[in-house]
């Protein structure tokens, strides 16, 4: 009867287990759908950075040089031509680090999707084999029941006519046993 028992609580524990698991599996998919559509919008950010970059470098080389000319021409003078060269080389560095940090930021995300999706599958095996566990524990329960049901005998459950009967029954022999 214990085992049975033992049983239906383990089919039971699997069953809460395998809900939970299956509400887990719903967060990390949402969360990894969310992340691959940010990734969508860094990619373009990324190409779209680049392509600006990419289009303004020969502007900001063209522009250092005809500072440096200049310079020579002594049309400015050397503040004026640092200035500009200085400006000039912000701008370009900063495009250089924005594209950087937008790579940075993308390949980090592409990772957290493969760990992601790694997790995901993780949990799916482990929610697959609690399954197979429900699926086994299932058909031991169903044994057990029927075995149950095959070697009950209404005589010995208390809670049936027949059963109080027989207690009855047996508790007068006790007595008549102790009064002899």
């Amino acid at each position: 009867m214990q085992s049975v028992e033992n049983d239906i609580k383990e089919f039971e524990a699997h069953q809460v287990k395998i809900k939970l698991l299956d509400e887990l599996i719903a967060q990390k998919t949402n969360h990894l759908n969310k992340i691959k559509e940010a990734l969508k919008t860094f990619e373009a950010y990324s190409i779209g950075v680049r392509e600006i970059i990419e289009k303004n470098e020969p502007k900001i080389k063209h522009s250092q040089k005809e500072a440096l000319d200049l310079f020579g021409q002594q049309k400015i003078n050397l503040e004026v031509y640092a200035f500009i060269r200085d400006a000039l080389d912000d701008l370009y560095n900063s495009g250089k680090n924005n594209l950087q940090e937008i790579e940075r930021i993308f390949l980090t995300r592409q990772l957290e999707v493969a760990m992601l999706t790694q997790d995901v599958e993780n949990i799916t095996n482990i929610k697959s084999l609690s399954v197979n566990k429900v699926h086994e524990l299932e058909t031991v329960v169903e044994l057990n029941k029927k075995s149950q049901e095959r070697n009950h005998r209404p005589d010995q459950d208390p809670n049936t006519i027949a059963g109080r009967a027989a207690m009855d029954v047996a508790s007068r022999k006790n007595k008549a046993k102790k009064s002899s």
